[in-house]
C-alpha cells in the first residue's frame, strides 16, 4: 500500500482489495487465483474471500476451468450509464427548448430500485421564482408528477413490489396517502398521456410530466416543468400541450416508434 492509502484513515483495506482485483481482472479475459494473488500482491487467503464474495454477487464469474473474469453486473452497469448519459444528452436541448417556451424549470427523472424518483437533469431559467432540485434528489414518487409517470408505465407486477414498500407518508396536505386512490391516478395518467400534481410534494408548487420511451418501447424516463401553483388554472393546460410533443420527441431520439 503507498504512503498516501496509508495515511488515510477513511480507507477501507477490504473494499481496496476488492477493487484492485476488479481493476486487475478488467485487463485480460481471464485469471487464474495464482496470477491474480502475483498481480495483485495479496495474500492467497484474502484472494479466494475476495473472489468467492463478488463471484456470489454475480460480479466476477468463475469458469469451468477455475479461472476468473468479469461478471454479467458490469455489462449491466455499463448499458445502464451509457443509456442514462445518451438520455441525458439527447433530451438536454429539448428540455432548453421547454424551458424558454414555458419560462419554467424543467425535469427529467428516473426511478431507482426502491421506487424513489430521481432527478437526473433539470434545465432552469433565469427566473428567481422558479423551482430548483438538487441533482441526484430523491423524491417520493407518489407526490409528484415527474414519479406517478414513471410508476405508471412500470410492468405491473414490479409496481405491486414497488407499492408494498410505501408508507405513504404526507408531504403536504394533498400527498397521496392510500395505494388504492394512486392506482387510480396512475390509470388516469396512461389515459391521458401526462401526470400531474398541486402542492403535493411542496406547497406553492405543482407540476406536469409525460414518459420517454426507448426503442424497446420501455419507459426510460419522464420529463415534467415545475411551476407555481398560482398559475395552474391559467397555464396547465398551456403547459401540457407545449410538453406532449416534446417527450415524443426524446422518445423518438430514443428511437422509439409509435
Amino acid at each position: 500500500m503507498d504512503k498516501a492509502k496509508k495515511n488515510d484513515k477513511y480507507l477501507l483495506s477490504s473494499v481496496d482489495n476488492a477493487l484492485k482485483v476488479l481493476d486487475f481482472l478488467g485487463v485480460r479475459d481471464s485469471m487464474s487465483m495464482t496470477e491474480i494473488v502475483r498481480g495483485c500482491n495479496l495474500d492467497k487467503t484474502s484472494v479466494f474471500k475476495i473472489l468467492h464474495t463478488l463471484e456470489r454477487k454475480d460480479y466476477v464469474l468463475k469458469t469451468a476451468n477455475s479461472r476468473y473474469k468479469l461478471g454479467v453486473k458490469f455489462m449491466n452497469y455499463g448499458d445502464h450509464v451509457a443509456e442514462r448519459q445518451d438520455l441525458i444528452e439527447v433530451a438536454t436541448p429539448f428540455m432548453q427548448k421547454l424551458r424558454d417556451l414555458c419560462g419554467q424549470s424543467v425535469q427529467l427523472g428516473t426511478l431507482n430500485a426502491i421506487g424513489k424518483a430521481i432527478v437526473m437533469h433539470q434545465e432552469k431559467p433565469n427566473n428567481p421564482q422558479s423551482a430548483e432540485t438538487r441533482i441526484g434528489f430523491e423524491l417520493d414518487a407518489y407526490t409528484n408528477s415527474l414519479g406517478k409517470v414513471l410508476l405508471a408505465y412500470l410492468y405491473p407486477p414490479v409496481l405491486h413490489g414497488v407499492m408494498e414498500q410505501y408508507s405513504f407518508r404526507p408531504r403536504t396536505p394533498k400527498t397521496i396517502l392510500s395505494a388504492d386512490i394512486l392506482y387510480d391516478v396512475l390509470k388516469k395518467i396512461k389515459e391521458n398521456g401526462y401526470g400531474e400534481d398541486s402542492d403535493e410534494q411542496y406547497i406553492g408548487y405543482s407540476s406536469v410530466s409525460a414518459p420517454v420511451f426507448n426503442s424497446a418501447k420501455q419507459c426510460v424516463a419522464g420529463v415534467g416543468i415545475v411551476y407555481p401553483t398560482e398559475l395552474v388554472s391559467e397555464k396547465k393546460e398551456e403547459f401540457v400541450q407545449k410538453l406532449l410533443p416534446i417527450a415524443r420527441e426524446i422518445s423518438k431520439r430514443l428511437g422509439y416508434q409509435e
